[in-house]
């Protein structure tokens, strides 16, 4: 018993040479492993999103004459009242399923504002279900544009989700559920409707991707004077019944067309070199395009989709999460 006592004292302090001989390798392994930390601070640092944070923005890199101007990057904002919109631009920024901003071309450039088009097809599955937030129609994003406390389009730098546009399409109303109760929201439907995937970068306060214009009241026809069947002892006009829109037409929602998603933090200077890009003349006051609206004429629906787009081919080559 004392003989094993002995043994194991021995066994459990090591003598003094054998320190010295680990003492090199304990020091090389923890140089090696200091080594290995300093090279991870940067990814785990102050400053930087480590791979379970949750992003807080997207960039955007779009090629003008197969040039690729700087990254876009864009802040999000983290809107309560708006979480189907923001959660709706990280997954197309991501790319899920094919589904992204990627191939999108610059379509129109205003004053105040810049404007790319949509995406093309929200679905490449089989069984057709849309992969992003709010699915492949506007339906959960048209609360959100009434949603109190919503920020303004009062400012450059802001960016987007177009939900709606000024064209007068058919009106669909539909029951969505919204926080636990069901309300009534009505969207356009029909062709080139939006889809809940354009953005629009701001360049200046933009109240047109707020509500559309107040429409001028339409005008009273001319009086006509009926031809008289005996001689007439007084003159009899005739007003003949006022012509009203019909209900299954309207024009888009009037609380709004966009929803701001996020500001431009870096890149700015990518977003003036497009709001500078040449583009095609408005021609709205023309008489001859408005008679053209005016008996329906289809060329002058074509010819109003090609105002103020940039003769230039501005497409998005890049989108990531940041």
């Amino acid at each position: 018993m004392r003989i094993a006592s002995t043994s194991s004292a021995r066994d459990a302090v090591p003598s003094a040479s054998t320190s010295a001989a680990t003492a090199p390798e304990l020091s090389r392994r923890g140089a090696l492993s200091a080594a290995a930390l300093a090279g991870l601070a940067p990814l785990v640092g102050p400053g930087s999103a480590s791979a379970d944070a949750p992003p807080t923005g997207f960039s955007l890199t779009i090629k003008v004459s197969q040039e690729d101007l700087a990254p876009i990057v864009v802040e999000t904002f983290n809107q309560a009242n708006a979480p189907v919109a923001t959660q709706r631009v990280l997954d197309l920024a991501r790319g899920i399923q094919g589904v992204s901003f990627r191939q999108n071309k610059v379509e129109r450039i205003t004053d105040d504002f810049v404007l790319t088009s949509a995406t093309s097809r929200l679905s490449y599955a089989g069984d057709g279900r849309c992969p992003i937030a709010g699915g492949d129609s506007v339906v959960e994003l048209t609360p959100e544009l009434e949603a109190p406390g919503r920020v303004a389009h009062d400012q450059s730098r802001l960016v987007s989700l177009v939900v709606a546009d000024r064209v007068e399409r058919p009106i669909e109303e539909k029951l969505v559920a919204v926080g636990g109760k069901l309300v009534s929201v009505q969207t356009q439907v029909g062709p080139d409707v939006p889809n809940g995937t354009q953005l629009a970068f701001t360049t200046g306060p933009a109240p047109e991707l707020v509500s559309p214009p107040p429409r001028p009241p339409p005008p009273l026809p001319q009086r006509t004077r009926r031809a008289p069947t005996r001689p007439p002892t007084h003159t009899i006009w005739a007003r003949p019944a006022r012509r009203r829109r019909p209900a299954h037409l309207a024009p888009a929602p009037q609380d709004g067309l966009a929803i701001v998603v996020g500001r431009v933090v870096e890149g700015w200077a990518s977003v003036e070199a497009l709001s500078r890009l040449p583009t095609v003349k408005d021609n709205t006051s023309s008489p001859f395009f408005q008679a053209g609206k005016a008996i329906g004429d289809k060329r002058a629906s074509v010819a109003e989709r090609g105002f103020k787009k940039p003769f230039a081919k501005a497409v998005v080559s890049a989108s990531s999460l940041v």
